[in-house]
C-alpha cells in the first residue's frame, strides 16, 4: 500500500485518423493524442468513505484490477477510502476518447493506491478490460494512444508503435463538432449487421480501410525521412481519408436521424481537402484536412 496522501494525474484525449472499426478484426490504425482536451484525477487520502457511487462502473472496475492482482483481494477496502474527484473536458461519445481516459486515470491511480509496480503495457492491458465495460470489447487501441501520449500505430496482438516524429502532421488537421453524439456500441452494432447481410462486403470495406492505412503510414514515413515532398505526402492523405469517408459512408455510420451528418459532410468536401469523421461514426468530430495542396515544381 502506498503511504504517500495526494496522488493526482493528467490523462489527454484522443482521435483516430484512420483504421476505425477494422482495427477490431485485426486491422492497423493511426492514432493521435488529443493534448488540449484532458481528464485529470485527484486523490487525497484520509479515512472518509470514498462516494464511489459517483463515478460510472467503479466497483466492475475495482474487481477489473483485483483480477490481475488477487493477492488484493483480502484488502480491497482501500479503493473505497479517501476524497476522488475527475475533471473531464473530454466530450462524452464523441469519437475522442473519454472511456479510455477514464480508464488509463483509474489504473494509474489503483497502481499508486496498492503500491504495485508494473510497465505501460501491462497497464494497457488492464485499462482495455476495464474499457470493455463501457464499449463491449475494446480493441485497447484508444486506451493504448491516450497511455503513450504520442501519436501511435496500432495493431490488435501487437505492441503499439510510438510514433512522436509524426506529431508535426497534427497541425495539417482540424477537428469540427458535429455536434451529433453517438454510442460506440450502436454503430459496432449497424457495422456488424453488414456481416450478417453480405460478407463478402463487410471484407471488402475492411481491405479499404486498412489499405488506406497502410498508404498514409508509407505517405507519412517517406515525408518524415525526406524521401517524398509535402505536396506528395499531401497528395497520398488525401486519397486515404476519401478511401476511409467511403468505408464510414458504405458502414452506414453517417445516417442520424435528421442527416446533419451527410449535410455536414458535404459541406468539409467543399471547403477542405479531404474529410471524415473520427471515431466510431453516428456522431462524433469530423478530421478536416487543411493544408492546402501547392502547385510541385
Amino acid at each position: 500500500m502506498n503511504l504517500k496522501n495526494d496522488f493526482y494525474i493528467s490523462v489527454p484525449g484522443k482521435w483516430c485518423f484512420l483504421g476505425e472499426h477494422a482495427v477490431t478484426r485485426g486491422g492497423t490504425a493511426i492514432v493521435f493524442p488529443k493534448t488540449d482536451l484532458s481528464l485529470k484525477l485527484f486523490y487525497k487520502k484520509n479515512s472518509l468513505k470514498l462516494q464511489s457511487e459517483n463515478f460510472p462502473k467503479f466497483r466492475e472496475i475495482v474487481d477489473i484490477f483485483l483480477n490481475f492482482f488477487p493477492h488484493l483481494q483480502n484488502n480491497k477496502e482501500i479503493f473505497f477510502q479517501g476524497q476522488l474527484e475527475i475533471d473531464s473536458s473530454i466530450p462524452m461519445q464523441s469519437g475522442l476518447g473519454s472511456s479510455a481516459a477514464y480508464c488509463v486515470a483509474f489504473t494509474k491511480w489503483m497502481l499508486f493506491i496498492s503500491g504495485e509496480k508494473i510497465d505501460l503495457l501491462k497497464q494497457i492491458d488492464i485499462a482495455t478490460e476495464m474499457e470493455s465495460l463501457f464499449h463491449g470489447q475494446s480493441s485497447g487501441m484508444d486506451v493504448a494512444c491516450v497511455a503513450f501520449e504520442k501519436p501511435i500505430i496500432f495493431k490488435k496482438g501487437e505492441v503499439p508503435r510510438s510514433m512522436p516524429e509524426w506529431e508535426i502532421f497534427q497541425e495539417w488537421f482540424e477537428l469540427r463538432d458535429s455536434g451529433v453524439r453517438g454510442q460506440t456500441s450502436y454503430a459496432v452494432q449497424k457495422v456488424n449487421s453488414i456481416r450478417a447481410k453480405d460478407l463478402l462486403k463487410f471484407d471488402q470495406i475492411d481491405l479499404e480501410m486498412n489499405l488506406a492505412v497502410l498508404e498514409s503510414i508509407q505517405g507519412f514515413g517517406m515525408f518524415v525521412r525526406g524521401e517524398v515532398t509535402e505536396h506528395k505526402c499531401l497528395e497520398i492523405l488525401i486519397k486515404s481519408i476519401k478511401m476511409a469517408d467511403k468505408c464510414f459512408l458504405e458502414w452506414g455510420l453517417y445516417e442520424d436521424s435528421n442527416r446533419m451528418l451527410l449535410s455536414q459532410r458535404e459541406n468539409f468536401q467543399r471547403l477542405s481537402q479531404a474529410t471524415k469523421i473520427t471515431g466510431s461514426g453516428m456522431g462524433g468530430y469530423w478530421i478536416v484536412l487543411l493544408k492546402k495542396l501547392t502547385q510541385e515544381g
